[in-house]
């Protein structure tokens, strides 16, 4: 970087129109007033030694035209003109013409040094002032003087009347020129002849060319430096930056080709005059002969072979010049001399430098040079700084118009050469002349076309606008590539392609198809036809298209197909296991939670198990180096899925059941071929046995080609609509030679058959936008697994979270499937009767013990569903009678069988079912020993019988055929389309993606435009100077910044997209290559090309960056855009690492911290060796800004041609630097850069190379990403356990409850919110009576937000609700009451039940509410519900970093109030209560587990939802709310969770819970029913008992299966809600007894209303210093469980600073040159860049976690402030004050920085900057909706503030508008108290120009002058601190309302 930009001399003026005012006129200085220099002191001695000069250099006084000296102020005389400049009058006494003499400031009290014109000039010596001292010399006196005379003030030197020009020789008139005498060879003697004209009456351009006289004599210019339009001479001609003053031009000769111009070239300067010697009168060893080499002239010489011609200017940058009409000269050879040519120079002069006057010599006797430190004065002469250089060109340029207000003949002329910028001169031209006025022609100018960026910018304009059209157009394309993908397709195969469009599917086409069998004889048996030898032989593939053989519009198929034969044998799943070296948890599920210490979330886990035991479902931490042990999952595991028998029913469903643990996830994954250990069969995580299909044994990537899969959790793209995206399904699954139409009519055929087609266009929805139900979605997964008939089905879980209605139509579907000929594989949970017998088969997994590995799965039944029952029963009675024990099988299952079955598998005889179904004893028994097993029999002998069968007959049928042949019928293969129409489909969907969520879109257009606009404006016309160069480098740079900072929204693109891709990969839809160039196609199309052209179409013209050139823009535009795009992969291949968002911010942060660092601006990358070198290779943005800054600087010329120059001005600051003109390529050359096109070609080069290689690379690692990253994380997980051990140790021994084995040492004393010991194993308490009157809810509908009453657009989703729930006796009034009750609201899907349940907890904040809660008939306000109730909301929100017991102990200090108040008693009553609440809920097995979350396996769903229950019933609430407490349970943990419930209900607590479809047990625990109907009505309320009998005298239920009716209430009453009209149901119901009972006890509450206390447990919270308190220990605690992100942000602020000082070590040693103060600067500068962005690693801080305060807060458990200030802090002690503490500790030294304590005030600077901006970041990530928002958003706020720092640009220099920005930024005060705590004491300090081979040296200089120079530290660092404290404050405060306002529940 270089000096800032040059100021102004205060009071020199430069203005052109005051350069003359009849005679001539310079700039001057003001002087001060006869009356300022009369109160201004001068010293005695000063005033004698002048005096004693006076006498001693005054000559003879007389009549010789000189000023006598006269007394003057306080006795000082003045000398006279010949005394005062006798060096003058010595080398050129005829300097003056016309009566002038030499112009002297007669006294100048306030100015040392010389002014520019003293003894230079000349000015006029007659006329007379009346009443002055001296009439005949007074008004020259008055002129020079300016005392007493306000008319005269200031007027500087003028020429006599008529007469102009510095030494008063050029004419204004005719009238003034005297006559010349003039040899007459005619007639032998001399004559004087009479002036005809003065060349200043000339017109036009006539003033400037020469007449023939002139040509002869000599054509005079006298100039004076400025008074043009370039910035350059207002820099070159003010005050002290060059003492050049006059220039003086004579032409000799005519100017054209026949006769060439020889112009002899005078410089002058102004000098010292003897009176300035009273200056240095006490300063010793000086005297007046340091002025003996003062010479006025600098130099002089020729300019030789010069031409004349008329045109245009010469091209001046940034002005109109070059549009004006001049005389331009342009001479082909320099001579000049500097010093002139016989002029004696001071001793040891050699051009530069001479020796000192005073010390002349050093102590050692050597000569001491001028340039030396030491020297105090040197000898005053002219130096030769700024000198036209010698043998090259030189061109001149003088305007033909005269200057307005100058006078005649004045004109501004400009001159240059090559290596310099323009500079003007101010000449006047008037030569007396004597012949008549004879000119001569002259040439034009030739006039060079140069181009010019505007066409480069509508063509790139052009380009941008087509790729976006292209982009929006892209979507509409699909028709035009389908069509040609399948000509080409056609012809390939053989097909006519103009029969393309009419071929239909066929199976010959369709190889999915082709998995299809038919047989010939329709009576056999599908198992024998596939044991016969040759069976293969009799197999026809059948033809047709897809409606022949595919579902038809109706929904069955219209040709029954048989279904493959799934089998499966002996599988066994390993995975690995916790190692006993590893260290050991507390508990065995403790082990899983070692996984995510490096910060890695669930999807890098590939070897985790996908689903099995929970407490098998570990992950080792082993440590490196040691063997992993294994854990089996699945145990020997044999079974068969499809019909065996009757092959008519196609392929048949086939159920996989059992608990929760027992490993259907892991079975189904397998069987799929999906499981991350199915393709492995060695290792620590394997599968063995074998999987075939019809006989065949596949692999599991031959599973993957045959089957769909359907995941338990949807996993769809929310912004496409349902068409859109089974479209998308049927273009990749379908095959390229399928014509569209067949795909788009397949669509359409899925959707009517799925029910789908309501919903043809509707978006799927995701967390942004609102979409389709749960039940449509899975739908909707179904269906696009069934548009290419696959051979096998599996569905994991298809009915969870669906209501009764939803479920059996989903299962009914998937029966229909299953006839047209796929095998369906489903687990189930909790079938209900009717769904358990559309099954065709069962197969039933229990847990039971293994040899070694606890609990694994393993199969006790696989057959026919109605025949597994009565086979358990039979086992367990066989074993009971063993016993001598009766069986325990009195349990009423009423009419679902499948109740009972899960029932026994779950009981404690699950090992007898495991022998029976191994030895096949089952039912009536088995075959013996070798026998053929019975045929009906349902065993591991039977099954295993018919696996070998199948086998040997398809080993028969591939040594007859092949196995080829044998395989061709199911193993086609996908039909796989081309790789481009996979990489098109996916673009398309990318895109639409992109359009309907275009805020990343809208932030990356929007941020670059108005980023553009800023620089643009903020750096608006560069100049061609110091601060011109220097701005330019530093935009040059930011724009390189802000793109590497704004492409860190790169990082979570494959995070965000992950679960989508894995599951489509897994189902072979397309490949990773295709996936991964769509991804980066769309990110680069989208957001890395179009945005970056903003800043070449806005801002660089703005700027005035280099214009004159053929493709510089393009090149510009060319390096941002492959730069961006580098700098996106980098960011994508941190996120394909998949690490959690805040460790990737701090990697994504850390990454664009090094390309700062290495990029060239910061650091010259000359200095960097070793390690750093080897950075610098691999940083694009070292490569951008090289070719950026060779782009800008090399070869730039102006409009005319001419080359550009730049001048480097530092007198602003070192008034001894010279100003030098230098060009871009010296600048370039400067800075270590080179100065070629072919450089930039090279850099370009590098930049491409790398992108290529940056793509293999991430498309590497998003590959093998999970495999490397696992085994990175192994390794992490145990350092980083190691590490944090002894935190964890402190953590739990703070916490109460928290340590290990609390439940064994718990006391059972319990603890009530009235503090008293009433436990939940003690009495029952009086319950409460919940009711509901007249309730009504109105939503917005789309369009209209929640406002007033009258909105359109409203939805009402409640109509007059009334209910209740608890029981009221009879004697009501007198207030007794019976313990609470369990009430359970039912309803199909969208009849409004979650609605109802947040009203009456009173959670709902979304819509228009009206009606009345009361508890025991008092009327309840939304606040009070809430403190008198619990919630537990459908989906669990949980502490996944949290234990069981810490989960609940923290919610119970904040619930709980506790007898013994506080300290240890409080801790033992909460732990008692901890204790209590556990083992109700039967969490004892997992009370020491981490709960988990998404990004670290943790509880099962089960615990989980007992773990939110627990939360609730700590506070012992009146009344508990539950919302779908069974959902994605199996049937048997939903039976006891709901136990549970009423087991609370009995002791005192009112239930009201919401349930979709609960089985006959749950049905029978509740006591009262409330039954929603669709839109939202009551169709019934009361007691459950009577409910079914109620409906059924309504309407009869007329569903059921197989003529069988169910005998559970619940599916009746379900069944008869979704099949009746709803307002015939509350028609009825309104008129029916139950309605009147229920008015009748609401009336009976109502009139209770404020008679009594309300004798109600209301929630008392505790104090806020408490929930403080204890916010903040948890806060802690989960940091501490997840060390990664302590351990990288204190690891990274070490590591940096070390680097720092390497980089920058003892900067004190370059105190002698610029490097000393601009390394303090980068330094500065560096520190605020790092702490900038590490900070927004803050960014997710409250995202990760506001679902988790949103609904505690809601929950009443704590308050805002608490929740805010415990988070604030824990998060500001470990993340944002230590680390700058650290920084500081290892860099401040190293570095060398300013000593005395001053690094206190450094580290205090930098946590306060570090608070700020890490504040700014939260706020930004609470405001944004999405990682990707927040992390662009918050890189833009970073940006925007260090621009604002004052090291790239001074804030002095800002545009007006903008420093305002300055003021808003934290880094502006930031970085002016750094830098001023650094400079304040530090002296020594020396500023260098190095430009080229050129080197000045100023100084020296302290660092407050430094300060001062570059406009920096101007406010205390006091202030500076308190601002940043202040900004800290006013954040906070801001976080705090946004949290406590608009962070609100919605529901």
């Amino acid at each position: 970087p270089l000096p800032s930009r040059t100021r102004p001399e205060p009071g020199v003026s430069s203005d052109p129109s005051r350069a003359r005012d009849g005679g001539r006129r310079r700039g001057y200085k003001s002087r001060p007033s006869r009356r300022s220099l009369s109160r201004t002191k001068m010293p005695a001695g000063t005033r004698r030694l002048a005096i004693l000069v006076a006498a001693a250099l005054t000559p003879t006084f007389g009549t010789d035209g000189l000023v006598r000296a006269k007394p003057m102020h306080k006795g000082l005389p003045m000398l006279n003109r010949t005394s005062d400049c006798p060096v003058t009058y010595k080398v050129e006494p005829n300097l003056c013409a016309h009566d002038s003499v030499v112009f002297h400031e007669t006294y100048r009290y306030t100015n040392k040094t010389a002014d520019t014109v003293s003894c230079t000039t000349c000015t006029c010596a007659s006329g007379g002032v009346e009443g002055t001292v001296d009439t005949q010399y007074g008004e020259q006196l008055v002129r020079e003087w300016g005392d007493g005379y306000p008319e005269y003030v200031g007027r500087g030197a003028e020429c006599c009347a008529g007469w102009n020009g510095t030494s008063c020789d050029i004419c204004n008139t005719v009238e003034v020129c005297p006559p010349r005498t003039v040899n007459t060879s005619a007639y032998g003697g001399s004559q004087v002849v009479e002036a005809v004209n003065c060349s200043a009456e000339h017109s036009g351009e006539k003033q400037l060319l020469p007449t023939l006289e002139e040509a002869r004599t000599g054509k005079r210019f006298s100039c004076t430096c400025g008074g043009g339009a370039d910035f350059t001479s207002a820099a070159v001609c003010s005050g002290y930056s060059q003492h050049t003053t006059t220039t003086t031009l004579t032409m000799h000769g005519l100017g054209t080709l026949e006769s060439p111009q020889r112009i002899e070239v005078t410089e002058r300067a102004g000098i010292h005059r003897w009176m300035d010697l009273y200056w240095y009168a006490d300063s010793p060893g000086w005297g007046p002969d340091a002025l003996s080499y003062y010479y006025p002239k600098v130099w002089s010489g020729n300019l030789s072979d010069c031409t004349a011609t008329l045109g245009k200017c010469m091209e001046v940058d940034r002005t109109d010049v070059g549009k004006s009409d001049c005389v331009n000269w342009h001479c082909k050879d320099t001579q000049l001399h500097c010093p002139p040519v016989g002029y004696e120079m001071p001793p040891l002069f050699d051009g530069i430098n001479a020796q000192c006057y005073y010390p002349s010599t050093k102590s050692d006797g050597s000569p001491m040079m001028d340039n030396d430190k030491d020297c105090k004065h040197p000898y005053k002469y002219q130096k030769c700084n700024v000198v036209p250089s010698n043998n090259i060109a030189f061109e001149l340029s003088c305007l033909i118009d005269e200057v307005p207000g100058g006078g005649p003949g004045t004109h501004i002329c400009y001159y240059r050469q090559a290596g310099s910028s323009p500079l003007s001169l101010t000449c006047n031209v008037g030569n007396c002349l004597y012949e008549p006025s004879v000119f001569t022609e002259h040439a034009d100018t030739e006039v060079l076309d140069v181009p010019t960026i505007y066409a480069q910018m509508a063509g790139l304009a052009l380009a941008s606008a087509c790729l976006v059209g292209a982009c929006v157009l892209f979507r509409n394309t699909t028709s035009l590539l389908d069509w040609a993908t399948l000509k080409r397709s056609r012809a390939l195969r053989g097909v006519p392609a103009s029969d393309a469009d009419e071929i239909e599917v066929t199976s010959k086409h369709h190889p999915s198809i082709n998995r299809e069998y038919e047989y010939e004889e329709a009576g056999e048996g599908q198992l024998q036809k596939l044991t016969e030898p040759h069976a293969i032989d009799s197999f026809e593939h059948r033809g047709g298209g897809v409606a022949e053989l595919g579902l038809g519009l109706g929904g069955v198929a219209s040709a029954t197909r048989a279904g493959p034969i799934l089998a499966w044998k002996n599988l066994t799943l390993w995975v690995p296991a916790t190692s006993a070296s590893a260290p050991a948890p507390v508990s065995p599920r403790m082990a899983q939670q070692e996984a995510d210490e490096a910060g890695l979330d669930d999807m890098n886990r590939s070897l985790l198990p996908a689903g099995g035991d929970s407490n098998s479902e570990v992950r080792t931490a082993d440590r490196p180096g040691e063997p992993q042990r294994s854990k089996r999952i699945l145990s020997s595991v044999t079974g068969v899925a499809g019909c065996l028998k009757g092959w008519e029913r196609g392929g048949g469903v086939t159920a996989l059941m059992g608990p929760s643990g027992a490993g259907k996830t892991s079975l189904l994954d397998i069987l799929a071929g999906r499981h991350p250990s199915a393709r492995h069969t060695s290792g620590p995580a394997r599968v063995e046995g074998q999987i075939s299909v019809n006989g065949h044994v596949l692999t599991a990537a031959e599973m993957q080609s045959i089957s769909g899969y359907v995941t338990q959790h949807d996993v769809l793209p929310g912004m496409m609509t349902v068409r859109e995206h089974l479209l998308f399904h049927a273009r990749l699954r379908m095959g390229d030679a399928t014509p569209l139409h067949a795909k788009q009519r397949r669509v359409k055929e899925v959707m009517v058959q799925l029910g789908l087609d309501h919903i043809y266009d509707s978006v799927i929805g995701d967390e942004f936008v609102r979409g389709v139900s749960g039940g449509e979605k899975r739908r909707v997964s179904i269906a696009s697994e069934l548009l290419t008939y696959p051979a096998v089905l599996f569905l994991d879980e298809p009915t969870t979270g669906l209501d009764s209605a939803n479920a059996i139509n989903v299962v009914r579907i998937i029966s229909e499937v299953a006839r047209s000929g796929t095998t369906v594989v489903v687990s189930i949970h909790q079938p209900r009767h009717d769904i358990f017998r559309l099954f065709d088969r069962v197969v039933l997994l229990a847990k039971a013990p293994g040899a070694d590995d606890g609990e694994v799965g393993k199969i006790v039944y696989c057959g026919p569903p109605l025949e597994a029952a009565p086979q358990l029963r039979a086992a367990v009675s066989s074993v009971a009678h063993r016993r001598d024990l009766a069986p325990n099988l009195n349990q009423d299952h009423a009419d679902n069988p499948a109740d009972e079955i899960l029932d026994l598998c779950s009981s404690p005889d699950v090992s007898a079912l495991v022998q029976a179904f191994d030895r096949g004893d089952g039912g009536d028994g088995g075959g013996e020993g070798g026998a053929t097993p019975r045929q009906d029999a349902s065993d591991r002998k039977r099954i295993t019988h018919d696996i070998d069968r199948l086998t040997e007959a398809a080993d028969t049928r591939e040594s007859s055929h092949g196995r080829g042949a044998s395989l061709a019928s199911i193993l086609r293969g996908r039909n796989r389309v081309m790789f481009h129409t996979e990489l098109w489909v996916l673009c398309q969907r990318l895109l639409s993606k992109a359009v309907r969520h275009p805020m990343l879109l809208a932030l990356h257009y929007g941020g670059s435009i108005f980023m553009a606009v800023t620089l643009g404006s903020i750096f608006a016309d560069l100049q061609y100077d110091l601060n011109g160069a220097q701005d330019r480098i530093g935009v040059l740079f930011f724009m390189l910044f802000y793109l590497a900072l704004l492409s860190m929204s790169s990082l979570p693109v494959w995070r965000d997209e992950y679960l989508l891709f894995a599951h489509e990969r897994a189902s072979n839809i397309y490949g990773n290559l295709s996936y991964f160039l769509s991804v980066v196609l769309m990110d680069v199309l989208l957001v890395r090309v179009v945005p970056p052209c903003a800043f070449a179409l806005i801002s660089y013209d703005w700027m005035s960056l280099q214009g004159t050139c053929e493709s510089c823009l393009y090149r510009f535009a060319a390096i941002l855009v492959v730069s961006n795009v580098l700098f996106a992969l980098y960011a994508m291949g941190i996120g394909a690492l998949r690490l959690s968002t805040m460790i990737a911010n701090i990697v994504g942060a850390v990454s664009v911290m090094v390309f700062v660092l290495m990029g060239g601006f910061m650091v010259d990358k000359d200095q960097m060796s070793g390690v750093l070198a080897v950075l610098i290779a691999i940083d694009p943005m070292s490569y951008a800004f090289e070719a950026l800054m060779i782009n800008e600087f090399h070869d730039a010329v102006t409009a005319s041609g001419d080359p550009v120059y730049y001048l480097i001005n530092a007198t602003f600051c070192a008034k001894a630097l010279p100003p030098i003109s230098v060009e871009g390529d010296t600048i370039l050359s400067t800075f270590n850069y080179a100065s070629t096109n072919a450089a930039i070609n090279k850099d370009f080069r590098a930049l491409v190379y790398m992108a290529f290689i940056l793509l293999a690379l991430v498309y590497a690692v998003l590959v093998l990403g999970p495999v490397v990253a696992s085994t990175c994380g192994q390794l992490s997980s145990w350092v980083c356990h190691a590490a944090a051990r002894p935190f964890r140790t402190w953590s739990a021994a703070n916490y109460g409850g928290g340590a290990e084995g609390t439940l064994d040492r718990a006391s059972p004393k319990l603890l009530a919110d009235n503090g008293t010991s009433d436990g939940l194993n003690e009495g029952p308490d009086a319950g409460a009576v919940l009711s509901w009157h007249n309730i009504c809810l109105w939503v917005p509908s789309s369009g209209c937000g929640v406002g007033p009453l009258t909105c359109r657009g409203e939805r009402q989703v409640l109509h007059s609700v009334s209910g209740l729930a608890g029981s009221v006796e009879p004697d009501v009034s007198r207030g007794a009451v019976v313990p609470g009750d369990l009430c359970g609201i039912m309803g199909p899907s969208g009849s409004g039940k979650t609605s109802l349940l947040d009203i009456l907890a009173g959670r709902k904040s979304q819509g228009r509410v009206a009606g009345t809660v009361r508890i025991n008939g008092h009327a309840m306000t939304p606040s009070q519900l809430r403190r008198a109730s619990g919630y537990v909301v459908q989906q669990d929100i949980l502490p996944g970093m949290l234990t069981v017991t810490e989960h609940l102990t923290f919610h119970a200090h904040l619930r709980t109030r506790s007898a013994g108040g506080a300290g240890p008693e409080r801790r033992r009553n909460v732990a008692s209560r901890v204790e209590s609440v556990v083992r109700e809920l039967g969490l004892q097995l997992v009370a020491h587990s981490l709960i988990g979350n998404a990004m670290r396996r943790g509880v099962s769903g089960g615990e989980k939802r007992r773990v939110s229950i627990a939360v609730e019933l700590l506070s012992h609430p009146a009344v508990l709310f539950l919302d779908e407490p069974t959902t994605g349970l199996d049937s048997t943990n939903a039976v006891n969770v709901v136990q549970i419930v009423s087991r609370i209900a009995a002791r005192g607590t009112t239930v009201a819970m919401s349930i979709h479809q609960p089985r006959l047990e749950i049905f029978q625990l509740l006591r009262r029913v409330v039954l929603l109907a669709r839109g939202g009505v009551i169709v019934y309320n009361g007691p459950a008992s009577e409910a079914a009998s109620y409906l059924n005298a309504i309407c009869p239920p007329s569903r059921s299966v197989g003529g069988v009716q169910s005998d559970n209430p619940a599916d009746v009453m379900l069944d008869v809600v979704t099949s009746t009209k709803p307002a015939l149901l509350a028609e009825h119901f309104d008129g029916s007894q139950a309605c009147a009972a229920l008015l009748g006890d609401l009336a009976a509450l109502e009139s209770r209303n404020g008679d009594g206390p309300m004798q109600i447990r209301f929630r008392v919270p505790a104090s806020p210093l408490v929930q403080f308190r204890i916010l903040a220990v948890r806060a802690v605690r989960s940091s501490l469980r997840n060390p990664t992100l302590l351990a990288m942000h204190l690891g990274l602020a070490m590591a940096v600073a070390g680097v720092v000082g390497y980089t920058y070590h003892d900067v004190s040693q370059y105190n002698n040159e610029t490097a000393g103060v601009q390394d303090r600067f980068g330094i500065m500068f560096f520190c605020l860049t790092y702490f900038s962005l590490i900070s927004l690693s803050s960014l997710p801080l409250w995202r990760d976690e506001v679902r988790i305060f949103i609904h505690e807060r809601a929950s009443g458990a704590y308050g805002t402030l608490a929740y805010y200030a415990a988070t604030i802090l824990c998060d500001v002690a470990p993340f944002r004050i230590v680390p700058p503490m650290l920084f500081t500790l290892v860099s401040y030294s190293t570095v060398g920085l300013a000593g005395g304590g001053r690094w206190t005030t450094f580290m205090t600077i930098l946590i306060l900057f570090n608070l700020v901006s890490s504040s700014l970041c939260m706020l930004m990530g609470l405001l944004s909706g999405s990682n990707a928002v927040a992390n662009a958003a918050g890189s833009l706020l970073m940006l925007f503030s260090l621009l604002f720092a004052g090291y790239l640009k001074n804030v002095a220099h800002f545009p007006s508008g903008w420093k305002l920005g300055a003021y808003l930024s934290p880094s502006f005060y930031a970085y002016n108290a750094l830098v001023k705590n650094e400079l304040e004491t530090v002296d020594g300090l020396y500023i260098t120009a190095v430009v080229g081979d050129i080197e000045e040296t100023a100084g020296p200089f302290d660092g407050t002058t430094m300060l001062h120079c570059f406009s920096l530290g101007q406010d205390s660092i006091t202030y500076d601190a308190t601002v940043l404290l202040f900004m800290f404050g006013a954040i906070l405060g801001a976080i705090f309302l946004v949290m406590a306002f608009v962070l609100r529940e919605n529901r």
